[in-house]
Formats: structure tokens, sequence, C-alpha cells
């Protein structure tokens, strides 16, 4: 007797990488922390002093030049040596330290690697959904290769398979044509398909904007930004197809049919799914 193929999915799952599945906020506090030693050794600044320092400086230039990347100004690797230079630059006005900036970015860069952990709630979400049937994949903003070493590095290789990177394909999220590239690689139309991820207007407007469901994971419990409704009520739908978790706990594939079906929040208001949250 020879068995029937399995039907398609229904719907599927697409997440963002950096601090929805990897901790990259505290992989990257780690590093700049070794930049600030070999800063302040140079400088002559104590630890505490130089780390503050870093910090803020790095707030300063980072998304700017991260930025510039994603406009298509700079290729990755040049972004890299850019962005240290800028900070050095604001650090250190003069050059008294007289840090080379391309060295010290390949400090930092083994470094990062080092502390890229996955959140201890993803293998349990991801093996739900596995075994739900659900197919999943990842788009990111950022450098193929590179996001690619990052989620081996943190053992989410399996990934890799179903994934859209900005660096790759030359638009980047909120833009549309990138989630649509994700949906595509499911097999599904965008509007079978839940984004999830951590940015607000680019993860989880972009996803919306493009037709999708969306899951915005809100893990440090931010305020929803002031033009969220505004940003919503321009979108019609998008509210009952969108909801706010707190982490990967409660992101399960009956939750995903849901926001796919348009069975969130009734109210236009966030679902706020979390520890001493409301579900939907």
């Amino acid at each position: 007797m020879i068995e029937a193929p399995e039907p398609p999915a229904s719907f599927g799952v697409l997440f963002d990488i950096d601090d929805t599945l990897v901790d990259f906020s505290g992989a990257a506090r780690s590093a700049l922390f070794d930049v600030a030693r070999v800063f302040g050794n140079k400088a002559g600044h104590d630890a505490q002093e130089a780390r503050a320092r870093v910090l803020q400086s790095w707030e300063l230039v980072s998304e700017r030049e991260y930025g510039r990347f994603l406009a298509g100004a700079v290729d990755f690797d040049g972004m890299r040596v850019a962005r240290m230079a800028a900070l050095l630059a604001e650090m250190d006005p003069a050059g008294r330290a007289g840090l080379d900036p391309e060295a010290l970015e390949l400090q930092r860069n083994e470094s990062i690697f080092r502390h890229y952990r996955q959140y201890e709630d993803v293998r349990a979400c991801l093996d739900r959904l596995s075994a739900a049937g659900v197919p999943v994949g990842v788009v990111s903003n950022s450098d193929g290769e590179y996001q690619r070493r990052k989620l081996a590095v943190a053992g989410l290789e399996g990934l890799a398979g179903a994934a859209v990177f900005s660096g790759d394909i030359g638009f980047s999220k909120p833009d549309p044509r990138i989630f649509r590239a994700g949906a595509a690689l499911l097999d599904l139309a965008p509007e079978r398909v839940v984004y999830v991820g951590d940015r607000w207007v680019t993860d989880a407007i972009g996803a919306l904007s493009a037709g999708m469901a969306a899951v915005w994971v809100n893990r440090a419990g931010l305020t929803r930004p002031d033009a969220a409704a505004e940003q919503l009520g321009a979108l019609p739908g998008a509210a009952t197809r969108l909801t706010e978790l707190r982490g990967l706990d409660r992101l399960e594939a009956d939750l995903v049919a849901r926001l796919v079906a348009g069975e969130g929040p009734a109210d236009g208001r966030l679902a706020r799914i979390g520890p001493g949250a409301v579900g939907l």
C-alpha cells in the first residue's frame, strides 16, 4: 500500500535571531568589556571608568554605523572596522591610546563569538513547533556568513537551512520583501506565517506590513512605543494578528494558529503573555 504524502503545513513561523533566539546584547556587552580592558590599560583609566566610557560611546556610534551597512553604503566587514574606528574617535579623539581599530575589532569579534548563547527557552520552543509539524526559519538583518556562524556556535545551525539574511539579498527589515522571501522559503503565503522578533518597528510592524502575523518578544518588559496604537490602526486587522510575549515559553502551535486566523486580542491592544501578564 502506498502511503499518501503528508499534507503541506497550513502555517509556519519565522524568527529574528539577535535578542530573540540568541542573547546578542549580553554577548556584545561582554565583548565590549574586553575592549574596555584594552582601552583602559592603554589610556590609563580604571576598569569601571573604561567600561562606562566604552558602553556610552558604543551606544552613540553602533546604530549609526550599522545603518550604513543596512543601507548598502559599506560591506559588513568594512562596517565593523568603521564602527570600531568611530568608537575610538568618540572615546579618544586625540588618539593618545594608539589603538588600531582593525586589530581591536578583530579582538572584539573573537570575544563576542565566545559569548553567544541561545536563550534557555529556545530549544523547548523549537521542539514544540517541530513536534506539531510547524515549519520554521529565520529572517535577519545581517551578513549571511556571520549569522550562520552565530547560529552554529549557539547550537542552532539547523535553522540555517531556511534562512534569509539582508546581506545576501540586498534589502532589510522592515522592507516587506525580506519577510516575503522568508515566507517563500517555507512555501507559504505571508498571511500564513507568524514572524517572531524583539524590535517593535523592524520586526512586529514590519511583519504586519508584509501581511504576516507577528509576535513581539519583549524580554526586557519595555513599554509600548507611543506611536504603537497609530501604527496598528494604519494596518487593518493587524491588532488581532499580533501578541506580545516576554519569552518563548508560551509560543506554541495553538497560539500561532490563532494569530494566523486573526484571533488575537479583540480590543486592539497587545496581549501580554509572560510572568504576571494576562494571556490572549
